[in-house]
């Protein structure tokens, strides 16, 4: 903590595929039926800064920081989307208001792809090479 009372947080980046591939291996795959039905809505509420990568359907690939307290809605989706999380300590995910706890409190990066049809989720865990 600084002289003027701010907690100084560590920074987190948005994490590239190529650094993905050249920098880490995947620990783990589920691949699971979700019980909610599109249009998707996800929500995310960050307790830790941490960063992400969104695809979703045709909309522009984009980028978030996303700051501790901070939450954020996604816009609806009908048919897929993939996000990639640096890691997800301390974050809350939402799809249709279904918590996806399998997906929160990991240190390293995780990739994960919500389909439509059927409904589902396929999640990825990363760990560090070496």
């Amino acid at each position: 903590m600084g002289g003027s009372g701010l907690v100084i947080q560590h920074q987190v980046n948005v994490i590239s595929d190529e650094k993905l591939i050249t920098q880490f291996t995947e620990d783990k795959f589920v691949e699971e039926l979700i019980s909610v039905k599109p249009p998707f809505f996800i929500t995310l509420t960050a307790r830790e800064q941490t960063a992400v990568k969104i695809k979703q359907d045709t909309l522009p690939v984009h980028s978030k920081i996303l700051r501790s307290g901070m939450e954020l809605d996604l816009e609806g989706f009908i048919s897929q989307a993939e996000l990639l999380f640096s890691h997800t300590k301390r974050l809350r995910v939402r799809i249709n208001g279904l918590d996806l706890d399998q997906v929160s409190n990991y240190n390293y990066p995780i990739r994960l792809k919500v389909r439509s049809d059927p409904p589902s989720m396929t999640v990825r865990w990363y760990r560090p090479i070496g």
